[in-house]
C-alpha cells in the first residue's frame, strides 16, 4: 500500500468512526508523517492530532496471517471479476464458499465464461459446487439488473466465518505503547493528540470482543478509541 493510499484509508476509518460515534469531526490528512501525527481533527473548539492504526486477532511482530489471507483473496475475486468483465455484459454477484486459491480460480473461471445467465431472470440465484481433494467450494451466482454492469462487491464467505476472540488487553496495551513513542515530537505542534484503534469485526482478522478490557493505559495520549467496527467502540 502507498503512502497515499494509506493516508486515504486512515482519513476514511477516522471518518466512520466520527460517523458512528456522533463526534462531528473535520479531518484532514497531515502535511507530513514526521512532525505530526496521521491526522488533524478540527473541531469548533480546538485542533487535536489522530494516530490511526489496524488491529488484528492474531496480531504478531510478524503481521496477521489472516488479514495476509483477506487480502489474497481480495486480489482473487479482483482477478476474477476482471476476467469475468472482460467478455461478458450481465452483471453478476458472485459469493463463494469453500477453498479458494490459485487452482480452484481457474475452473470457476471456465465456468462463468459459459454460464449464460440471459435465461434466468433477474436476481435469479445460481449454485454451483466443484468437489476436489481438499474438500468442496459453492459458488452463489446471482443475475443482476443491467444498471449494475460491472458490479464488483464480490465476497468470499469464509473470510467472515470464525471465532469471537477476547483477552485482547495485552494486544491493546502494546500498541498503545508502540504508538506513543513519536508523542513528544506530535506535542511540539498539537498540544492533544488521541489514537483511534481501527478492528474490523466483519473480516474473521478482527472478529473479537473488546467489552471485558481492562487495564488500558493511554500512554500519554489525550483519549484512545477502541472501535470494533460496526459494532460498538471504547472512549479512554
Amino acid at each position: 500500500m502507498t503512502r497515499i493510499e494509506q493516508k486515504i484509508k486512515e482519513k476514511l476509518q477516522a471518518e466512520i468512526f466520527s460517523d458512528f460515534s456522533k463526534k462531528n469531526w473535520n479531518i484532514i490528512i497531515s502535511p507530513n508523517e514526521k512532525d505530526y501525527p496521521d491526522l488533524i481533527i478540527q473541531t469548533k473548539k480546538s485542533k487535536l492530532g489522530l494516530e490511526v492504526t489496524d488491529n488484528y486477532i492474531d496480531r504478531s511482530q510478524n503481521g496477521s496471517i489472516l488479514k495476509a489471507s483477506e487480502s489474497k483473496h481480495k486480489k482473487l475475486l479482483k482477478k476474477l471479476h476482471q476476467k469475468y468483465y472482460k467478455s461478458n455484459n450481465i452483471p453478476i454477484n458472485v459469493k463463494i464458499l469453500g477453498l479458494f486459491d490459485n487452482d480452484i480460480i481457474h475452473n470457476i473461471e471456465h465456468f462463468l465464461s459459459c454460464l449464460n445467465l440471459s435465461k434466468y431472470p433477474e436476481w435469479k440465484v445460481v449454485r454451483k459446487e466443484f468437489i476436489h481433494t481438499s474438500g468442496k467450494t459453492t459458488l452463489f451466482i446471482t443475475h443482476l439488473p443491467l444498471k449494475l454492469l460491472n458490479f464488483d462487491r464480490w465476497d468470499y464467505i469464509n473470510d467472515h466465518i470464525g471465532f469471537v476472540a477476547t483477552n485482547l488487553d495485552s494486544d491493546i496495551n502494546k500498541i498503545v505503547k508502540d504508538k506513543s513513542i513519536n508523542l513528544v515530537k506530535y506535542k511540539t505542534h498539537l498540544s492533544k493528540v488521541s489514537l483511534l484503534i481501527f478492528i474490523d469485526h466483519s473480516n474473521k482478522s478482527g472478529m473479537c470482543s473488546i467489552e471485558n478490557l481492562t487495564n488500558i493505559s493511554k500512554c500519554g495520549f489525550h483519549k484512545v478509541y477502541i472501535f470494533n467496527y460496526p459494532i460498538n467502540f471504547i472512549e479512554l
